[in-house]
Protein backbone atom coordinates (compact mmCIF):
# COMPACT_ATOMS: atom_id res chain seq x y z
CA UNK A 1 0.00 0.00 0.00
CA UNK A 2 2.77 2.30 0.66
CA UNK A 3 4.64 2.00 -2.82
CA UNK A 4 1.38 2.81 -4.39
CA UNK A 5 0.41 5.53 -2.12
CA UNK A 6 3.29 7.64 -1.33
CA UNK A 7 5.75 5.56 -2.35
CA UNK A 8 7.44 5.42 -6.20
CA UNK A 9 4.38 3.54 -7.76
CA UNK A 10 2.35 7.07 -6.51
CA UNK A 11 -0.16 7.99 -9.25
CA UNK A 12 0.50 11.44 -10.30
CA UNK A 13 -1.31 14.17 -8.56
CA UNK A 14 -4.83 14.49 -10.45
CA UNK A 15 -5.10 10.67 -10.74
CA UNK A 16 -7.85 9.11 -8.57
CA UNK A 17 -6.72 7.33 -4.95
CA UNK A 18 -9.17 4.71 -3.27
CA UNK A 19 -9.48 2.94 -0.34
CA UNK A 20 -12.36 1.35 1.53
CA UNK A 21 -14.06 3.29 4.73
CA UNK A 22 -12.79 2.60 8.54
CA UNK A 23 -11.10 -0.97 7.89
CA UNK A 24 -7.82 -2.28 6.56
CA UNK A 25 -7.82 -2.99 2.54
CA UNK A 26 -5.81 -2.44 -0.40
CA UNK A 27 -5.64 0.96 -2.09
CA UNK A 28 -6.67 1.66 -5.37
CA UNK A 29 -4.91 4.13 -7.93
CA UNK A 30 -6.85 4.88 -10.96
CA UNK A 31 -4.60 5.42 -13.71
CA UNK A 32 -6.21 7.94 -15.53
CA UNK A 33 -6.70 12.06 -15.44
CA UNK A 34 -10.24 11.89 -16.70
CA UNK A 35 -11.78 8.81 -15.86
CA UNK A 36 -15.55 7.72 -16.51
CA UNK A 37 -18.20 6.52 -13.96
CA UNK A 38 -17.82 3.16 -14.80
CA UNK A 39 -13.85 2.96 -14.68
CA UNK A 40 -14.66 4.73 -11.52
CA UNK A 41 -17.14 2.28 -10.05
CA UNK A 42 -15.03 -0.90 -11.13
CA UNK A 43 -11.99 0.46 -8.79
CA UNK A 44 -14.30 1.10 -5.83
CA UNK A 45 -16.08 -2.18 -6.28
CA UNK A 46 -12.37 -3.19 -5.97
CA UNK A 47 -11.14 -1.16 -3.34
CA UNK A 48 -14.19 -2.58 -1.61
CA UNK A 49 -13.72 -6.49 -2.55
CA UNK A 50 -10.18 -6.08 -1.17
CA UNK A 51 -11.17 -4.92 2.43
CA UNK A 52 -11.41 -6.86 5.35
CA UNK A 53 -15.17 -4.40 5.92
CA UNK A 54 -18.45 -6.31 5.84
CA UNK A 55 -20.77 -6.37 3.06
CA UNK A 56 -23.85 -5.32 1.99
CA UNK A 57 -22.72 -1.61 2.12
CA UNK A 58 -18.72 -0.90 1.90
CA UNK A 59 -18.53 3.27 1.87
CA UNK A 60 -15.67 3.86 0.04
CA UNK A 61 -12.98 6.86 0.24
CA UNK A 62 -12.06 8.80 -2.82
CA UNK A 63 -9.13 11.71 -3.00
CA UNK A 64 -6.61 13.13 -5.31
CA UNK A 65 -3.72 11.33 -5.26
CA UNK A 66 -2.00 14.29 -4.39
CA UNK A 67 -3.82 14.81 -1.91
CA UNK A 68 -2.53 11.64 0.29
CA UNK A 69 0.77 11.48 2.31
CA UNK A 70 1.82 9.75 4.88
CA UNK A 71 2.52 11.38 8.65
CA UNK A 72 5.76 11.19 10.45
CA UNK A 73 6.34 7.84 12.17
CA UNK A 74 3.01 5.94 11.03
CA UNK A 75 2.66 2.20 10.84
CA UNK A 76 2.76 0.61 6.84
CA UNK A 77 -0.26 1.41 4.92
CA UNK A 78 -1.43 4.19 7.20
CA UNK A 79 -1.80 7.32 5.06
CA UNK A 80 -3.92 10.84 5.97
CA UNK A 81 -5.44 12.76 3.43
CA UNK A 82 -5.45 16.77 2.85
CA UNK A 83 -6.55 18.80 0.29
Amino acid sequence: NDLLSVGPYRGSRSETWMHAQGCPGSHVVLKSNEPTREQKMDAAMLAARASKCAPPVVKVTVALCGDVSKPPGAKAGLVQLGG
